[in-house]
């Protein structure tokens, strides 16, 4: 079974990508993770989901080997985001990882963890409401 959970409900979220493919296969994925290699400290990148949109700025990068798993480690104190392909493209040598840590999508602040972005539109109570 596939268990999922919300961007806006989790303070740590990994999405792993293909650098390459087989050439036989054809997707629109494939490659994906071929240009994460270019995001460097301080650049970012936005996450859809559900309506809500959740921005992240880079704060590091690295290489691994593919066993090591600690890069998958979740922390308990920030709201981060980690990137994850093959590299070099074309290989399965090593893992770039690209961690980020979420920002308010409006005033670039990091988000802590369990609060919530200022909505874009504020909202409007009933009562105010001509009816």
């Amino acid at each position: 079974s596939t268990f999922s959970v919300p961007v806006s409900l989790a303070s740590y979220i990994t999405i792993s990508m293909h650098s390459s493919n087989y050439p036989w296969i054809h997707s629109a994925y494939n490659t994906i993770g071929a240009r994460l290699h270019e995001l460097q400290a301080g650049d970012e990148y936005w996450v859809y989901e559900g309506g809500d949109k959740h921005r992240y700025v880079v704060k590091s990068s690295k290489e691994v080997s593919p066993s090591d798993v600690s890069v998958l480690d979740q922390p308990a104190d920030e709201r981060l985001s980690t990137l994850m392909t093959c590299t070099p493209v074309g290989t399965t040598l090593r893992r770039l990882i690209v961690v980020s840590v979420e920002v308010d999508p409006i005033s670039g602040t990091p988000l802590k963890v369990g609060e919530h972005a200022e909505p874009a539109v504020p909202k409007i109570g009933v009562s105010s409401l001509p009816i």
